[in-house]
């Protein structure tokens, strides 16, 4: 990918995050550039719509990476779960609430079906891969874990939620969360 091209999906990135998807204007990202707006057409035919959908692919990429080097590293549950937790008060750089409930929709079917596939590919299916092996390790009762990834993916978009908020320990409060949700679905010893 040229240099040029990373720096367009940058500050694309940025201006995303911060303002959402339908106030960002090809004009705004060419002016913060320093390009003109056509130039940016060279690098994403499909405009705004293209840029969009490259910068929450390659959020997404290196969401997944940071998330399977956790799971792998972190064999105990409880901990890798509050490590989890940890990274995502750092990295979630776009709210899957905000993105599957503004911006979505303003994208086309196809780019709606494909971002909502690799969602579901590079977030929700490793942390359901987690609790799959932790059943299999005999750590979890016989339960679902695809609704314990739910709930637990849940558990991150709320944790999102109170960075905003003034909560004086999110971490502590993450613990807590972590463990109301392990005593309700760990075997009894």
């Amino acid at each position: 990918m040229s240099e040029s091209k990373l720096r367009i999906l940058d500050v694309a990135a940025q201006q995303f995050m911060n303002r959402g998807y339908e106030i960002v204007t090809l004009k705004e990202l060419a002016e913060i550039l320093e390009i003109k707006a056509p130039s940016l057409y060279y690098h994403f035919p499909g405009g705004k719509e293209a840029i969009y959908v490259e910068v929450v692919e390659r959020t997404l990429d290196h969401l997944h990476t940071d998330l399977m080097i956790i799971i792998s590293t972190t064999p105990d549950l409880r901990e890798c779960m509050i490590s989890i937790g940890k990274w995502a008060e750092k990295n979630m750089i776009m709210s899957p609430v905000v993105m599957n409930r503004i911006d979505m929709p303003q994208l086309s079917l196809d780019n709606q079906r494909k971002l909502a596939m690799s969602s579901a590919n590079k977030l929700f299916s490793p942390i359901r891969e987690m609790f799959y092996d932790a059943q299999k390790r005999g750590i979890l009762r016989d339960i679902d874990p695809e609704v314990v990834s739910g709930m637990f993916l849940a558990m991150l978009e709320a944790m999102d939620e109170r960075i905003n908020m003034r909560v004086p320990d999110k971490l502590a409060t993450w613990a807590k969360s972590v463990d109301i949700l392990l005593h309700g679905i760990m075997k009894d010893n």
